[in-house]
C-alpha cells in the first residue's frame, strides 16, 4: 500500500494523479454518512438504512471494487465510529483485497485543537491508530505540505 496524507486543501489528490498518473475514475472518495437522528438512520449517497452492519458492508465493497486509490480515508473511521464499528478491525476485512500498489489518501487528524466533543475526540484518536496501522503496513509514506511532498517511508 501506499499511504499520502497532510493536512486539508494542500494538494494531497493532485499530487498523487500527478505521480502515479491517475485520473479521477481511478478514486474512489468515501463521503460521510448523513445521519438522521429524528428517524435513526443513516444515508450513504441513495441508500438509506438503519442497520448499519448493511450499509458499512455497501461501503467496504465500493472501497474494494474500486480501482487504485480511496481518498478521504478519515471518513471510513468517521463512518465505522458513528455506527458503532471498529475501524481498524472493518480495515482489516478490506485490507486482504487491496492490491500491493493501492493509494489510500487521508487527511492528517494529528494536527490541530484537540477537539472539546467526546465523539469528534474518539473519531480523531481511532483514525491516528488507523493511520498507523497503515502506515506500518505500507511500503511508501508521504507527507504532502503545501503541495510538496515530504517522503516519510
Amino acid at each position: 500500500m501506499i499511504l499520502i496524507f497532510g493536512g486539508a486543501y494542500q494538494g494531497k489528490t493532485n499530487f498523487v494523479k500527478e505521480k502515479y498518473n491517475i485520473n479521477d475514475e481511478d478514486i474512489y472518495s468515501i463521503e460521510k454518512f448523513e445521519i438522521d437522528k429524528k428517524n435513526n438512520t443513516i444515508s450513504l449517497d441513495n441508500i438509506t438504512n438503519n442497520d448499519y452492519k448493511n450499509i458499512i458492508e455497501e461501503e467496504r465493497k465500493r472501497i474494494i471494487l474500486s480501482k487504485k486509490c480511496i481518498n478521504h480515508l478519515e471518513n471510513f473511521t468517521y463512518n465505522c465510529i458513528i455506527t458503532n464499528i471498529n475501524p481498524y478491525e472493518e480495515f482489516k476485512k478490506i485490507e486482504k483485497y487491496l492490491f500491493e500498489d493501492y493509494i489510500i489518501i487521508s487527511l492528517d487528524s494529528s494536527l490541530g485543537i484537540v477537539p472539546i466533543d467526546a465523539l469528534d475526540r474518539k473519531i480523531r484518536e481511532e483514525h491516528s491508530l488507523l493511520m498507523q496501522y497503515i502506515a506500518k503496513k505500507a511500503y511508501e509514506v508521504i507527507r504532502v505540505f503545501l503541495s510538496i511532498p515530504q517522503k516519510i517511508k
